[in-house]
């Protein structure tokens, strides 16, 4: 079995960051409401985007320390990805 290793870029992940942290935009000040099942949650839009941002830096990094397994059936000729 051979082994793979995924090796995403976080670069575009640090100039996003850097472009809306630059970015003095009034609508990331804005409040919005959210409907669940009987409760309304407030949030602000800067609050979910600057979450949003770090669940992408989290999701690449654990994507970046996985290591893939690939094994080849010759009877189908298909590779498998086993993780």
């Amino acid at each position: 079995m051979a082994e793979y290793r995924v090796k995403l870029k976080v670069d575009p992940l640090k100039r996003l960051r850097d472009v809306v942290n630059a970015e003095n935009n009034y609508l990331f000040r804005k409040k919005c409401e959210m409907k669940l099942r009987k409760m309304v949650i407030k949030y602000e839009v800067w609050d979910q985007l600057c979450a949003i941002m770090d669940r992408l830096d989290d999701t690449i990094e654990y994507i970046n320390l996985m290591t893939l397994e690939i094994v080849l059936v010759k009877e189908v000729h298909l590779i498998f990805l086993i993780f």
